[in-house]
């Protein structure tokens, strides 16, 4: 559980790293409107903000789990 949330954690930050860049590649529907409409004017920030928001929030509400984290890490896998 602990694992997935990691990944979970480290997608957004590569969607907000995407998005700074401008590179849609993760946001299809994106990258397919600013073809259609290319002198739309995009505001990346914004979004990267809600990102970072979705990622301090994983870090408040997830908090207990990375004081276990070597326990649980420990129980599921005793002998690594």
């Amino acid at each position: 559980m602990i694992c997935s949330m990691h990944t979970y954690k480290n997608k957004f930050k590569l969607l907000s790293i995407n998005l700074k860049e401008n590179n849609f590649d993760h946001f299809p529907n994106m990258n397919d409107h600013l073809q259609q409409y290319p002198d739309y004017n995009f505001d990346q920030e914004n979004y990267v903000a809600e990102i970072n928001n979705v990622i301090e929030d994983f870090d408040v509400r997830l908090c207990d789990f990375k004081q276990i984290e070597d326990i649980v890490q420990y129980m599921s896998f005793p002998f690594q």
